[in-house]
């Protein structure tokens, strides 16, 4: 994943991206306090939801515009636990991404790897199945996995094994349903 400052806009996430971390990147209300706690230093974040195609592009996004704004040095990327690769971000995403100042039309779908989660400092995920999920991909994991509805910079230990309300009200703008799967049409 790929943000940065430059003609495309603050926030913009160029074209052609991704397969890992690797270039230059960016982070936002919620995220506000992340770019605090992260301070100093390049720190890589993945973003994990089902697809990667609505919640954790438009997360990476929003996190690449708010670091870029604060001067944090951070590289952003997103992922799938679904392992679709290579689809666009959802249109309403990019629309919604759009009205708040960050262009995630360049993402591009990728499945959720080993490597990607060995890779990351921080790993933010919308829904408690997603962090079992990669916990069966990575055990070592564990540690750097936090649930994004309830991620507290001030104490960043996972604490959550609930799916919080905001990944709930994410899911269903995003038509993901309680079985799964995307709702398609």
């Amino acid at each position: 994943a790929s943000s940065s400052s430059d003609a495309g806009g603050e926030g913009a996430v160029r074209a052609g991206r991704r397969r890992a971390f690797g270039r230059g990147s960016a982070l936002g209300p919620r995220y506000t306090a992340l770019a605090v706690w992260m301070g100093a230093g390049l720190v890589k974040v993945l973003v994990v939801c089902s697809g990667n195609i609505c919640r954790s592009p438009m997360a990476e996004g929003i996190l690449a515009r708010i670091a870029s704004r604060r001067g944090v040095e951070i590289e952003v990327c997103s992922a799938g636990t679904f392992r679709i690769a290579d689809r666009p971000a959802a249109p309403h995403a990019v629309a919604g991404c759009l009205e708040r100042g960050s262009d995630i039309s360049g993402i591009r779908s990728q499945a959720l790897t080993a490597d990607l989660l060995r890779e990351a400092d921080h790993v933010l995920c919308m829904e408690v199945e997603h962090r079992e999920e990669m916990l069966a991909i990575e055990h070592g994991a564990a540690s750097r996995i936090h649930l994004l509805g309830t991620f507290d910079p001030a104490d960043p230990s996972p604490r959550s094994r609930t799916r919080s309300a905001a990944a709930q009200r994410s899911s269903a703008t995003c038509g993901i349903g309680s079985g799964g799967a995307a709702k398609r049409g």
